[in-house]
C-alpha cells in the first residue's frame, strides 16, 4: 500500500480526478490517505484499476476504482467489490484523533468516555449496554453530557460493535492511543494497556496497532474539570482486567454529585461494579478447561464465519467431569501409576500456564 506521498508522479492527475469524482459520486467529502494495486503500473495511458484509502476524518472506506484516459480527461468506473478490511494504520488516519476531544467539549456540557478493550471481549458488551439499559444514557444527555467508547480498534471495527451491541452512542476507533495520550497529557488519566501476545489467535481480525486498552471510565466537564475517573489496574486478582467495570448508574450517580462540586475528582479506587470478579485460580480454571485441559484459551466473541467460543458459565460441568475422571482414575490405578499421570498432565499444562501469565497484564504496585 502506498501512502499518498509515494504515488507515482504519473498516477497523480487519475488519482485526484478519481477522488473528485467518487466524492461526487458519493456526496462525500474524503481526502486520499492512501493507494492499493498501483506498485506494477509503470504507464497511465490505458485503463487501469486500483485501490483508494479514502478518509473523512472520522470514517474510512476503500474503494476499487477503475480508471480509462478519454484524451486530456477521464471516466471512472467502480470497480469489482474490495476486500473488506482498511488498513489499520489509515483508520483513522494518524493525527486525526488529537483534536477529538477538544471538539465534543466544544459540543457538550460534559463527556463520558468508556474505554473498552475491544468488539472481541463479552464483559466489554455488557458495560457498554448497560448505560441504555438502565436509563442512565437519556439522564446524562438530559443533563447536556453525551457518552462515547473509546476503543483502540480501528474506526470501521468500532462502528460494528457501535451498530452489533446497539449501545445507542457513538463509539470511536482510536488505533494511534491519540485520545488515551491527550487524556493522559492533560493529567486527567492515564489509561493502562496490553499487547495481543497472542491469546486472540483466534479472531485474525481482532486489530489494535498499538495494543488494546484496559477498562477505564473519565467524565470531563467543559473547561476540563474532572466528573468522575477510574482505571483498571491489571491484576491477577481482577482477571488482569478481563472483569468488571464500574456500574453505570453508581457512575452516574458519582457524577452528578461532582456536578455541583467546585474541584476535580480524586480517583475511584472502589467503585460498585457492575458484575463480580473471578479469582485469578478460578479465572484459569475456566481457560484450561476451555482449552480441554491441555492449553489455556480465551473466550472472545466470534463474528460471522468465526468458530464460536463456549461460554465461561459452560466450562463448569466440563470442570466437573474431568475432577470425576482424576478421582476415579486415583480409585482404580495404583497410587504410583496415578502419580505418573497426575505429573506428566502437569508437565503438558505447565507451557500453557507459562504462556497465560506472560500475555495477561499484572500491574501490582500501581493503585
Amino acid at each position: 500500500m502506498l501512502a499518498p506521498e509515494d504515488i507515482p508522479e504519473h498516477l497523480g492527475p487519475a488519482t485526484q480526478a478519481a477522488l473528485l469524482w467518487i466524492n461526487l459520486q458519493r456526496a462525500s467529502n474524503y481526502s486520499l490517505t492512501g493507494m492499493i494495486g498501483a506498485d506494477d503500473l509503470e504507464r497511465a495511458d490505458g485503463p487501469f484499476e486500483v485501490g483508494l484509502v479514502l478518509c473523512d476524518g472520522e470514517i474510512c472506506a476503500r474503494e476499487q476504482i477503475r480508471i480509462i484516459p478519454d484524451g486530456d480527461s477521464y471516466q471512472f468506473k467502480f470497480g469489482a467489490e474490495a476486500e473488506p478490511d482498511i488498513p489499520p494504520l489509515l483508520d483513522p488516519p494518524v493525527g486525526v484523533r488529537r483534536e477529538w476531544l477538544d471538539k465534543q467539549l466544544g459540543k457538550y456540557e460534559f463527556v463520558l468516555l468508556l474505554y473498552y478493550r475491544g468488539l472481541w471481549w463479552p464483559p466489554c458488551r455488557f458495560e457498554l449496554r448497560s448505560y441504555a439499559k438502565a436509563g442512565v444514557l437519556d439522564e446524562i444527555r438530559q443533563a447536556g453530557g453525551e457518552v462515547f467508547g473509546v476503543t483502540s480498534e480501528p474506526q470501521t471495527l468500532a462502528l460494528e460493535a457501535e451498530r452489533e451491541w446497539e449501545t445507542q452512542f457513538p463509539i470511536i476507533g482510536d488505533p494511534h492511543h491519540e485520545i488515551r495520550e491527550e487524556c493522559s497529557e492533560r493529567g486527567w488519566l492515564d489509561v493502562f494497556y496490553n499487547e495481543n501476545a497472542g491469546h486472540l489467535r483466534e479472531r485474525k481480525w481482532a486489530s489494535h496497532p498499538k495494543g488494546y486498552y484496559q477498562p477505564a471510565v473519565v467524565a470531563v466537564q467543559r473547561g476540563g474539570r474532572i466528573l468522575y475517573r477510574w482505571r483498571c489496574v491489571p491484576k491477577f486478582s481482577n482477571m488482569s482486567g478481563a472483569g468488571a467495570r464500574p456500574e453505570a448508574v453508581y457512575t452516574w450517580e458519582k457524577i452528578q454529585v461532582a456536578l455541583a462540586e467546585t474541584e476535580d475528582a480524586a480517583p475511584d479506587i472502589d467503585p460498585v461494579m457492575g458484575s463480580k470478579e473471578l479469582g485469578w485460580l478460578r479465572f484459569l480454571l475456566i481457560l484450561t478447561a476451555h482449552g480441554w485441559f491441555i492449553r489455556p484459551k480465551a473466550f472472545p466473541l466470534g463474528r460471522e464465519g468465526d468458530k464460536r467460543s463456549a461460554s465461561p458459565a459452560s466450562m463448569k460441568s466440563r470442570v466437573y467431569v474431568f475432577v470425576a475422571l482424576w478421582l476415579l482414575l486415583l480409585l482404580v490405578l495404583p497410587l504410583k501409576w496415578f502419580g505418573m499421570a497426575l505429573a506428566m498432565w502437569l508437565v503438558v499444562l505447565t507451557p500453557g500456564l507459562i504462556e497465560i501469565h506472560r500475555q495477561f497484564q499484572h500491574e501490582p504496585d500501581q493503585y
